[in-house]
């Protein structure tokens, strides 16, 4: 299947659109975009790509082009456009990641929610203020209590938890003060056998840091 002329130029027009967009997919979203999604943001973000060139320095091609089909793709300008739209994800990524429209919305209140799909995230994620990275994980199963940093963490839509922690004490779950003993790290994968105990202010003796 050949593509047409008309193809190709919407294609290279679009580009900086694409690109926006498969970085905010790839950096700033948890759950990939549906094919509707992707093509919206695309031109949107295609569309905020080439506004700066229009505003700042008078070079117009898209909406020419909208207007002219037959019009040839300015590369230089197709080029300064790939270049925002690099900047323009960049963005996206920090304000989906980082929370900072939900934080202006909070304050203006808007709305009451953090931005995380779940309260798992919203604990554990301290790169956007999140509650603690020190967790005491019970397992009555072995009957051991594991005390620790979180490295690392994930929950599965099927409900899968995923911790790993950093220089672990691994007390006994009945005689939570004794202490059976250190390891670097440890890999807890959570199932209805176990369940976290999140450490806010003092926990078993252990006092946070402020």
């Amino acid at each position: 299947m050949e593509l047409s002329e008309l193809t190709v130029k919407l294609i290279i027009l679009f580009l900086p659109g694409i690109i926006a967009t498969s970085i905010y997919q790839l950096f700033g979203n948890r759950n990939n975009l549906d094919n509707r999604s992707f093509f919206v943001l695309t031109i949107v973000n295609g569309f905020f790509s080439y506004l700066p060139l229009g505003i700042f320095t008078k070079q117009d091609f898209l909406f020419r082009f909208l207007l002219d089909t037959s019009l040839q793709p300015d590369l230089e300008c197709v080029f300064k456009s790939i270049i925002a739209s690099i900047i323009l994800g960049i963005c996206e990524v920090y304000l989906i990641n980082y929370g900072m429209l939900y934080c202006i919305a909070r304050k203006i209140r808007l709305t009451t929610r953090s931005g995380h799909d779940t309260v798992w995230d919203e604990v554990f994620d301290n790169q956007n203020q999140g509650i603690t990275n020190y967790v005491y994980v019970l397992n009555e199963k072995s009957n051991k209590l594991y005390a620790g940093t979180v490295e690392n963490y994930s929950m599965s839509k099927s409900g899968k938890i995923e911790l790993l922690l950093n220089n672990v004490t691994v007390y006994d779950a009945e005689e939570r003060t004794q202490e059976l003993y250190s390891i670097n790290q440890v890999y807890l994968n959570l199932t209805n056998t176990s369940y976290v105990e999140i450490e806010i202010g003092e926990s078993y003796g252990r006092k946070t840091e402020s």
